[in-house]
């Protein structure tokens, strides 16, 4: 259980630091969430690739390997 949420926790940031910017789904930059940009956060985007990436770490923390 600690190794799922310490992987979630490492995905959370690694997603801020490729937020889509622009308007909605349209992405017009990718830049880490600290950065001031010209172009609002698309918190849909960032939602959602968030969401995958989370989903995407804890399956591969969780699979195991096969015993030789």
């Amino acid at each position: 259980m600690r190794r799922t949420l310490l992987a979630i926790g490492i995905g959370v940031l690694g997603s801020m630091m490729l937020v889509p910017r622009g308007a909605g789904m349209e992405m017009y930059e990718r830049l880490p969430f600290f950065v001031s940009s010209s172009y609002a956060v698309a918190w849909p985007a960032f939602i959602l690739q968030t969401i995958f990436v989370c989903v995407g770490v804890a399956v591969l923390v969780n699979l195991r390997r096969p015993r030789t």
